[in-house]
């Protein structure tokens, strides 16, 4: 086990754009009559470049956590099992950043090339006051780059996943092995949950059906709500009878799931919020709604409406 060095952390810092201080500063606004009033609250400040970060709004008793103290729990992981630094990123002008770190991959399916889905960890740290230093579960399929979703015990799992700075010693070592066993066990359960979707053969009843229900036509039968729609079933419908370019079977639950899934994260603008969307956001929400959906769907007794229909056509 290669235990990462600060000197590591603090170069995968600078070659991010990520090693820079924060210090909390007085907000203020002028008066009609060109006077400066003190608007009693604080917002985050980079030191750098006198960069505010975030609207303000905070109290005096606010202390942002430093980007190099955040992420120096890859430093301490590092020493209770194996990973790599792999990616970083930020948004708001680095009001908030993350890092991504490996713990290994694994496969799903038993398609000629493989499906190899990396299991990540993902770092957040946040100077606007929206949320504290969090360490998210983050799977991510690497042919499609797609940030897919966990199966977690506990829809609220990975919030517990945090690392006290003002932790000794010992508690904080029992905390990051708390960690690596509560991501285990995420892993685990997720790479059984993939298999399961990419061993299940479902027919166009089975899309029909996801469709519906994540896809909701709209009661107006034109206009833009009608034209998103549309475009949305398209390219669903596309990346599922693509398979990846025949990669991977296309019936099967894992191939609509990853069909709809690239629907919400490929098919808008890349920018830096997208990202942070795409981690912690609207479509990180929705990439966990589309796994429920298809999993409830396609695992379930459930029978989708043409293999009843075919089913009633026999016995009939």
């Amino acid at each position: 086990m290669s235990k990462i060095t600060n000197e590591q952390l603090t170069s995968f810092l600078d070659n991010h754009g990520m090693n820079f201080d924060v210090e909390m500063r007085p907000t203020y606004t002028t008066s009609p009559d060109g006077e400066q009033v003190d608007l009693r609250g604080f917002v985050a400040m980079r030191t750098d470049n006198n960069t505010p970060l975030g609207r303000g709004g905070l109290s005096a008793g606010f202390h942002p956590i430093q980007n190099r103290d955040a992420f120096r729990v890859i430093t301490e992981l590092s020493g209770v099992t194996d990973l790599e630094m792999k990616y970083a990123g930020q948004w708001g002008n680095g009001a908030g950043i993350y890092a991504q770190i490996s713990l290994g991959d694994f496969a799903v399916g038993n398609e000629k090339l493989g499906d190899n889905v990396g299991k990540y960890l993902t770092v957040v740290n946040s100077h606007d006051g929206s949320k504290g230093m969090q360490i998210l579960i983050t799977p991510y399929r690497y042919f499609c780059k797609n940030q897919i979703s966990a199966s977690l015990a506990n829809a609220k799992e990975n919030e517990k996943i945090s690392i006290r700075h003002t932790a000794s010693a010992q508690v904080k070592l029992d905390e990051l092995i708390r960690t690596v066993s509560i991501a285990d066990g995420a892993f685990t359960r997720t790479q059984e949950l993939y298999t399961k979707l990419a061993d299940k053969k479902i027919d166009n009843g089975y899309v029909k059906q996801v469709l519906e229900q994540l896809f909701p036509a709209p009661e107006q039968d034109k206009g833009r709500a009608k034209t998103i729609w549309e475009k949305n079933i398209s390219s669903v419908w596309s990346r599922y009878t693509h398979a990846d370019g025949g990669r991977i079977q296309r019936d099967t639950a894992w191939n609509l799931y990853n069909s709809v899934q690239g629907t919400f994260q490929h098919d808008s603008k890349n920018t830096a919020e997208k990202q942070k969307s795409v981690l912690m956001g609207s479509i990180a929400k929705k990439s966990a709604e589309s796994l429920s959906v298809v999993m409830d769907t396609c695992l379930s007794e459930h029978i989708s409406q043409a293999t009843h229909d075919d089913i009633m056509t026999y016995a009939n």
